[in-house]
């Protein structure tokens, strides 16, 4: 499975769960930036992948969340 791993900070507990998720999928990881050219980002990174893992239901997620459900992806 392909997962986009969104993250707006690379903490300890988050890079735990980068590398739990990276030994059994193919994962790319995205940390946010808010700005409007990031979106070119987010864009590829859900067309690229099956899942979108959040780190936090914060802003950083809507635009992620927002791709996948037009892309009818979890």
């Amino acid at each position: 499975m392909k997962i986009l791993f969104v993250h707006n900070a690379l903490s300890s507990f988050v890079k735990i769960d980068r590398e739990l998720l990276r030994s059994a999928h193919e994962v790319r990881e995205l940390q946010f930036r808010p700005n409007l050219a990031h979106l070119k980002d987010i864009g590829e990174g859900v067309a690229w992948c099956d899942l979108v893992f959040g780190w936090w239901a914060s802003w950083h997620m809507l635009a992620p969340c927002l791709f996948a459900r037009a892309q009818t992806k979890a």
